[in-house]
């Protein structure tokens, strides 16, 4: 199958590349390392290649060499990435050399450009825009009222004969709307009313039944069991909870037909009340009928399986509905130029076969302009004439993507189907990679990132998770594009082993769920040597560690690198294995949160481009290296749940900190964060400090002005030290989140926004000047 690289994610690389390239000449280090020509060499050739990518992107469904050609200049530029990065970080005697080995590869791809006839043609960017803020009535479900209707009359009604739990499954095919339909029917006024307890789980084709036990006890009790280990205990604390409750449970997207996952997932729900019932949403005809096919006698009696309910394609009607309440087209249409764009619209629809996904994925793209060109560029592409696994609509509303956005989209191709995607997270690690273009007019890294996600969002790319009210999914037929797209370039590997066989030397991005043994012999010499990142997703159920794998310091390349799952012990040859970790220069992404980490080794703070530090639930960790303050572009730093009696010293040198989750109040003013002007995020903890009277002292924030809140957890109430006095200077963006504890205290603030805690009478006692 041919492997789609897309020239505009080629042509914002290459920009990139040059804008690198330009900061290096800025600063004075061509020269001293290289010499100008061979700078100017590099330049020349990556313009030359920019130049053919319109012609090679269109050609390459049809032509498998171009596609070839395309995947050897992609992993060519990534060579030249890796070498300004180094250039600007470190002096190599054999930079030259190096340079011109990186030149020579991208010389010889560019020889080809004739013989495959590749032609300079000029990109049409004119959708390539942002989005703006018109406003899509979402919530609306086109021509779906009678199958709402009749899956309520499925879930309402109750047969007196009956004591089994009943299992209704929705088929349909991919794109259809089966999920949107059962996310109606889940908030429908009718359904709370009837059952006791809901709960919502994705299922997806990598089917863990255990981890779908825990998502569905953690919503029926409200806490998080992810980290529970046992199988029995949970499955007991669920039938506890279920036991003799009339529950409702959605299993979305079920693909997989193993019986005996089947049995393990149904057997604590088997002592629900009378009239419980569980709604499936699947593609697979046959999959409704395992839950009575799961024949340990005592369990098939307990469950009964409805007649599958079919949903068909929307008509023609309704699914013109769908694209344009997404394209944001009037109703009635006002001006003969509406009228010609719903011609145009209509006939767009109709090349989307009834996909309600496809609908609203085009009409979010032709939301963005009213040009009439641009939406006959759309009906005319070529692209709805290739042959591919990937539906035509979603293909073209990647290819309209601004090229920064689809680096980002692909990126998400590392994490499995219906990922829970928290924002914030994937902000960081797109940050990591430098997906995200530098921001301008004062925004932040992190705002643009923001920008980014909503622009996807508003896209279609993302939807709001159902079971997580502040994460987001991608559907799985755009989790197929993503995966489709990032090629051998982007590899997930469920279990990362021996068998493993796709990860090769254009690998740059792997993710995983299970690391095997011997990993060591696909990271050989033909291994994935330029590595970018190297991440644990949904690691195993056990709380059992993974020793750490030293040959993860020889990815030399790496900008992110999660060790969640490995185990640190406290003597020499296991610490050893992280004191070479200054040798990975490119990082700018760790994290060892939950780990049986003790001690981070001083060498750590000689990663000089490390922008994000994770070390939350590392149990056993009580300090953190003298040196920390050398992490000069560090913004986000996670110490939640450790044993830190005491903060470094000098760490309000962390002069481009954003966030800091936790930090230990200690005694002495240089371990203050007074300084720490950049930083919009505190979640401060207070430890019981011994012969330390912090009550007969003042506690003081000084110019912070990203500062926006305090978050506090109310049980570190009991730790706070209770100062005698508390100094806001010039903190203009702080709202509040002060602890609750504070009306007691002399309270000082100066140019700071608390004026709704003011007015509320919770800080009675604030001096305000």
């Amino acid at each position: 199958m041919l492997k789609f690289v897309g020239e505009a994610i080629l042509s914002s690389f290459i920009q990139i590349v040059l804008e690198k390239l330009f900061d290096v000449v800025r600063n004075s280090v061509v020269g001293k390392k290289l010499e100008d020509s061979l700078v100017q060499k590099l330049v020349r050739c990556l313009r030359n290649a920019e130049s053919v990518l319109e012609d090679a992107e269109r050609k390459q469904f049809t032509d498998p060499k171009v596609n070839e050609w395309l995947s050897d200049l992609k992993h060519a530029i990534y060579m030249a990435d890796d070498l300004i990065d180094r250039i600007s970080i470190k002096t190599d005697n054999d930079m030259a050399s190096m340079f011109e080995e990186t030149l020579s590869l991208l010389e010889s791809i560019l020889k080809d450009k004739e013989s495959l006839g590749l032609n300079e043609i000029a990109v049409d960017s004119s959708l390539w825009r942002i989005s703006t803020s018109l406003e899509v009535k979402s919530c609306i479900i086109f021509g779906r009222n009678p199958d709402k209707k009749a899956v309520l009359d499925l879930l309402l009604h109750d047969n007196d004969d009956d004591d089994e739990i009943s299992v209704i499954p929705i088929v349909g095919m991919g794109g259809v709307g089966k999920t949107t339909l059962a996310q109606h029917v889940y908030n429908h006024d009718s359904i709370k009313q009837k059952f006791d307890v809901q709960a919502w789980a994705c299922v997806s084709d990598d089917f863990n039944e255990f981890k779908v036990t825990k998502v569905i006890l953690g919503l029926v009790t409200g806490i998080d069991h992810d980290k529970d280990a046992n199988k029995v205990l949970v499955h007991c604390k669920l039938k506890e909870k279920l036991t003799g409750k009339k529950f409702f449970i959605v299993l979305d997207d079920v693909w997989n037909e193993d019986r005996d996952k089947w049995i393990s997932l149904i057997t604590p729900l088997q002592y629900g009340a009378k009239g419980s019932k569980i709604l499936v949403t699947t593609r697979i005809e046959s999959v409704g009928t395992k839950f009575t096919l799961v024949t340990t006698e005592s369990i098939a009696s307990m469950v009964q399986t409805s007649q599958s309910y079919r949903l068909e394609l929307l008509s023609n009607e309704h699914y013109w509905l769908v694209f344009a309440n997404n394209a944001c087209l009037p109703d009635p249409i006002h001006s003969s130029e509406d009228m010609e764009l719903q011609i145009i619209g209509k006939e767009i629809v109709r090349k989307c076969k009834g996909l309600p996904l496809a609908a609203q994925s085009l009409g979010a793209l032709l939301r963005e302009t009213r040009e009439i060109r641009d939406w006959n560029n759309l009906l005319y592409s070529n692209i709805w004439e290739t042959e591919s696994k990937i539906i035509p609509a979603l293909r073209i509303s990647y290819q309209y993507l601004p090229p920064s956005l689809k680096r980002c989209f692909v990126y998400c191709s590392l994490f499995p189907k219906d990922h829970e995607f928290e924002r914030e997270e994937l902000i960081l690690l797109w940050m990591a990679e430098g997906l995200l273009q530098p921001p301008k007019n004062g925004k932040t890294l992190e705002e643009v990132g923001y920008e980014y996600f909503n622009d996807l969002v508003s896209r279609s790319f993302f939807q709001c998770s159902r079971s997580e009210n502040r994460c987001y999914v991608m559907h799985d037929l755009v989790h197929d594009l993503a995966m489709f797209i990032g090629g051998e370039f982007y590899i997930r590997d469920e279990g990362l082993g021996r068998e493993t066989k796709v990860i090769g030397a254009k690998t740059r991005h792997l993710s995983f769920s299970i690391l095997g043994d011997p990993v060591a012999e696909n990271f050989g010499t033909s291994g994935p040597k330029y590595l970018r990142s190297y991440f644990p997703i949904s690691p195993k159920d056990d709380d059992e560690y993974t020793d750490f794998k030293p040959w993860i310091l020889d990815l030399k390349y790496l900008r992110v690198l999660s060790a969640t799952s490995f185990a640190f012990y406290d003597n020499r040859n296991n610490i050893g294995l992280l004191d070479s970790i200054d040798e990975l220069i490119h990082l700018r992404y760790l994290d060892l949160s939950g780990s049986g980490i003790t001690m981070l080794p001083e060498a750590l703070c000689n990663l000089y481009n490390l922008q994000t530090l994770k070390l939350s639930y590392c149990e056993n960790l009580t300090r953190l290296p003298n040196d920390m303050h050398n992490l000069v572009k560090l913004r986000h730093l996670d110490l939640k749940e450790t044993s830190l009696k005491k903060m470094p010293s000098h760490m309000s040198k962390l002069s481009d900190l954003q966030h800091l989750a936790y930090f230990v109040v200690g005694k002495h003013e240089d371990r203050g964060i007074n300084q720490l002007g950049t930083l919009s995020k505190i979640v401060a903890s207070f430890h019981q400090l011994d012969n330390y009277p912090l009550s007969r002292n003042c506690l003081e924030f000084y110019d912070m002005s990203c500062w926006g809140k305090w978050y506090h957890p109310q049980e570190s109430n009991d730790y706070f030290p209770v100062p005698k006095s508390l100094v806001i200077y010039n903190c203009p963006k702080l709202q509040g989140g002060l602890p609750t504890c504070l009306p007691a205290v002399e309270t000082r603030l100066k140019n700071a926004h608390c004026l709704l805690l003011h007015s509320q009478g919770l800080l009675p006692s604030a001096n305000w000047r």
